[in-house]
């Protein structure tokens, strides 16, 4: 998985605890 293309749409779908944009984010950053 290419972390620079993540699609938000499909991580919040992964990750429905993380609706929140900026939280999903940050949430990215961290996982870098």
């Amino acid at each position: 998985v290419d972390k620079t293309q993540v699609n938000i749409a499909e991580y919040n779908f992964d990750h429905p605890n993380a609706l929140d944009f900026d939280l999903a984010y940050k949430t990215l950053m961290n996982l870098i």
